[in-house]
């Protein structure tokens, strides 16, 4: 694998104005981890996503550094932790003096893009990004069609507890995923002959869970596994845990069933849209030239521990992420990865396969290393952070994990709790191992970790929550 790591070295060295690489960024909103055929999931059918990691590198172990939209898209932005580029909670307006990987790239002569759901207070034209079509443009098309948007036509599941779940009767082309697809393919037609950087961000599988057919009829409810921690409750958890499972008691277990056929048909739905654009790039033979990313800002609960959404826990349901890097001849083919990596990695990764220097404040690391079979180094902690004054109940909550262990900080209102798994014995994270003296040692060595990444790592002001912006409400 020595000649992987060298065809990298040589491709980021060499790469001029003429042959500067595409980035294709494509993210979901709220994707468990576990929705994908590669991830071994038995039902959901993610074709795409599948032979994207067979023709790239998938990262089984990534996750995001916070599990809410706001604070993990600038994340992926900026490649910084919540705490210092000073988005931690949604609402938040992110400091504009933060340096986004769109506006790097645009001083290297891209045209930007991006697609779909932003989820920033400051307008993407702000972040670098010349091109916008979001929500607003979604809502403009409808009308202009003369139909009622995908959330108005919904006839499956009603009076679900999740409120819209099922099925829309709006095709794909007027569904927002077809539809933000539909331009970051026009986008990419207009400017097959410049580098380009696409930002295209799914609103799903996030709730609303509303899907077209074939997808939504794809699952039936009866077929869907509920998960193994479902109906678990784990021992000495904070109230924030037990919050979270009464939002969802009145769940009963076919309801839990129905939002999961929809959810695994959501998915499926932007699966089949990612596979239209990636045919476009081999169509017009820009594919070897083309760096792609799939991931998502955080996960899903998807009925883990009988929740849904993403309740602040810091559990592997939300904080986990798929990830997977495709780039012929540069990414090795059908590589699995197992290092701890994070969405903070992805903006320091894609500069450095485009040749582009790395800003010198960016916290995460290039991933490039680990293309090669053995990087002289990479982290054996990771950490995930949410909370603001205030929010959640209880305040702020920080994860140290490793491949084996779990440990959570929660302030829960000034009274500090803990929690630790064990994630060998119960990977499903049902148990609390805290007080079992056979973890002292582990313990010590996680609360350790915690404490050195809480004392050295960057803290930007308190900036305030403010009432989101018109582009961030929902459609009418």
């Amino acid at each position: 694998m020595r000649t992987i790591l060298l065809m990298v070295v040589l491709f980021a060295s060499s790469v001029s104005a003429a042959d500067k690489p595409n980035v294709l960024f494509v993210m979901s909103d709220q994707h468990n981890a576990h929705f994908m055929g590669v991830a071994g999931h038995a039902a959901v059918k993610t074709p795409t996503l599948d032979a994207m990691a067979k023709d790239g590198t998938y990262f089984p172990n990534a996750f995001c550094q916070t599990a809410q939209c706001c604070p993990a898209r600038y994340t992926l932005f900026t490649g910084r932790y919540a705490r210092s580029h000073g988005c931690r909670w949604n609402g938040v307006k992110e400091p504009l003096l933060e340096t986004t990987i769109a506006e790097v790239l645009k001083q290297q002569g891209y045209a930007t893009a991006t697609f779909g759901k932003h989820h920033m207070q400051h307008s993407p034209t702000e972040h670098g990004f010349d091109v916008v079509v979001n929500m607003d443009q979604y809502t403009d098309f409808m009308k202009q069609e003369k139909m009622k948007s995908w959330l108005q036509q919904v006839d499956q599941n009603r009076g679900h507890p999740l409120k819209a779940v099922g099925r829309t009767k709006v095709d794909n082309d007027h569904h927002p995923a077809g539809f933000w697809t539909n331009n970051a393919m026009d986008f990419i037609q207009k400017n097959a002959n410049k580098p380009f950087c696409i930002w295209l961000s799914y609103y799903g599988p996030h709730t609303p869970i509303v899907c077209s057919n074939p997808w939504a009829d794809m699952y039936k409810a009866s077929d869907m596994q509920l998960p193994p921690n479902h109906g678990s409750r784990i021992n000495d958890a904070p109230p924030l845990y037990g919050e979270g499972q009464n939002r969802f008691r009145d769940m009963t277990d076919l309801h839990h069933q129905q939002a999961l056929a929809a959810y695994a048909g959501y998915v499926s739905q932007i699966d089949a849209n990612i596979g239209r654009v990636l045919d476009l790039l081999k169509e017009l033979k820009l594919e070897k030239n083309t760096i792609v990313v799939y991931t998502a800002d955080h996960g899903e609960y998807a009925s883990e521990h009988s929740m849904w959404t993403k309740p602040t826990m810091n559990l592997d349901a939300v904080v986990r992420v798929p990830m997977i890097v495709k780039f012929p001849g540069v990414v090795p083919r059908g590589n699995v990865r197992q290092e701890l990596v994070g969405s903070i990695d992805l903006m320091p990764t894609l500069l450095d396969l485009a040749g582009v220097d790395i800003p010198k404040q960016v916290q995460g690391v290039s991933m490039v290393p680990l293309f090669a079979d053995n990087p002289e180094s990479w982290r054996n902690v990771i950490f995930s952070e949410i909370g603001y004054p205030g929010k959640p109940r209880g305040g702020r909550n920080v994860m140290a994990r490793t491949h084996t262990h779990k440990y959570v900080h929660y302030e829960n209102g000034g009274e500090p709790m803990e929690a630790l798994f064990d994630l060998q014995a119960d990977p499903w994270e049902t148990h609390n191992v805290l007080a079992d003296a056979a973890y002292t040692e582990t313990l010590a060595e996680l609360r350790s970790a915690f404490q050195a990444w809480e004392s050295t790592t960057e803290r930007a002001p308190m900036y305030p929550v403010e009432p989101q912006t018109k582009h961030l409400r929902k459609a009418k």
